[in-house]
């Protein structure tokens, strides 16, 4: 048995009111308005959505969310230090990740 499910992500409020399309319409529904964020990245407009606020004047942005992912995908306490200390270095491209995964030091 084959079993297609059809997800439908990013669907435009307008044109569902235009087509009167009732099957994508809940019983509440609406329009949230997202045009002062500076980068459109899942979380943080789940984020503006649920809370009404600009999360990113709260410092909830996608270079935080990707720096607290990046010191949370270390293991060791230590291994967490010694990236922060080479997140200030000027050269930004060492090498070092790929050789720290391939000692399971860091999750890929």
């Amino acid at each position: 048995m084959r079993l297609l499910i059809l997800g439908l992500d990013g669907l435009d409020y307008d044109l569902v009111t235009r087509w009167e399309l009732k099957i994508f319409m809940q019983r509440v529904f609406g329009k949230h308005y997202i045009g002062d964020l500076r980068d459109l990245y899942t979380p943080i407009i789940w984020s503006c959505f649920l809370t009404g606020l600009n999360v990113e004047k709260h410092g909830y942005d996608l270079e935080s969310l990707k720096r607290k992912r990046n010191i949370d995908a270390f293991k060791n306490k230590y291994l967490r230090a010694l990236y922060l200390i080479r997140r200030k270095l000027p050269i930004k491209k060492l090498g070092i990740r790929s050789l720290l995964v391939r000692f399971n030091l860091v999750e890929k």
